[in-house]
């Protein structure tokens, strides 16, 4: 949304039924649309905007509440608010004492809705055809529903991290692996990033403060069969220094560190133990790590410098303890 063009507000004084007496009476010559993600973002924003600005009630539109079940179309909230008083009294504000704007809050899905809406002209359910308007509450519906449903992913998401939390906290370790219980997991125990400080100050580097992606570090473990926390910490309890041997024999001085590059060593030294170069190979293949000649030839060497540094490992090659 923007400011009115002068043909645009032209366009508005003419339309019937509108009367202006004066250039304050339109609240919406300029606006502002705010998209969220998910539909209790938007009474967030609400609520933000009702604590910060003054609120024209009378001008403001809730369009998310139907008055009839099957209303047609996809709406949002519409705030039409100015500056309070005392922001209105500060001289960088003291020009829009009495200017009023439109605030549109909507969700994505909303916002597509709209858009599409828009796009095919139609505003009115009777002005859609008799064959089209079935169609259009199938969509309507569809759209209503994926709005809840993300909703409520995101809801059941903060639920299991709540609880995830919970667990590590009382040293329960039987958890799967997946993004937020992996960060949760590096955020609770030094483990990793002791091993991360280790094999920077072996190789003579500067670790980095950001981390490998979580997403990504949680993806290769799962790819090489380390699916919970507790088989994780049981890696880096037990093989901590064949891992670090592994990185720093593999790792040049001129190389950056970035914190979560011990996991990667786990799953290369993980995959070795279980199936040699083939394992490497597919774990580098699955995760698309370079072309396959590049990779098989990187494979073959990982899986020698483990045979170097694993004390035997690879003559009776095993699945990690659960």
């Amino acid at each position: 949304m923007s400011l009115e063009t002068p043909k645009s507000l032209e366009d508005k004084l003419s339309r019937p039924g509108k009367t202006y007496s004066q250039l304050a009476d339109i609240t919406d010559i300029t606006g502002v649309r705010v998209i969220t993600y998910f539909a209790a973002e938007v009474d967030q924003v609400a609520a933000l905007l009702e604590r910060e600005f003054e609120i024209d009630r009378e001008h403001c539109v809730d369009k998310r509440i139907y008055e009839d079940p099957d209303r047609f179309g996809y709406k949002s909230l519409h705030y039409v608010l100015s500056l309070k008083s005392d922001r209105a009294a500060l001289p960088e504000y003291s020009a829009f004492e009495n200017f009023k704007a439109e605030i549109q809050l909507r969700t994505v899905i909303q916002h597509a809705w709209a858009e599409i809406e828009h796009d095919l002209g139609y505003k009115s359910l009777a002005a859609v055809p008799k064959d089209a308007k079935r169609k259009f509450f199938r969509l309507a519906a569809l759209l209503e529903m994926a709005d809840e449903e993300f909703t409520s992913v995101k809801d059941a998401l903060t639920k299991r991290t709540s609880q995830v939390r919970a667990d590590l906290q009382r040293g329960d370790l039987h958890v799967d692996i997946d993004k937020n219980s992996l960060a949760e997991f590096t955020a609770s125990d030094p483990i990793i990033t002791d091993c991360d400080d280790e094999i920077a100050r072996r190789c003579d580097r500067i670790l980095s403060d950001r981390w490998l992606e979580i997403d990504l570090l949680a993806t290769w473990l799962r790819s090489v069969g380390v699916t919970t926390i507790q088989q994780l910490r049981k890696l880096f309890t037990e093989k901590r220094e064949a891992i670090i041997d592994l990185a720093c024999s593999r790792l040049s001085h001129k190389d950056p560190f970035t914190h979560g590059v011990s996991i990667l060593y786990v799953c290369y030294y993980v995959a070795a133990r279980e199936g040699g170069a083939k394992r490497i190979t597919d774990f580098l293949e699955s995760n698309q790590f370079g072309p396959p000649a590049e990779i098989e030839k990187v494979a073959a060497q990982i899986m020698d410098t483990y045979s170097a540094y694993s004390g035997g490992d690879t003559a009776h090659p095993k699945p990690v303890t659960k």
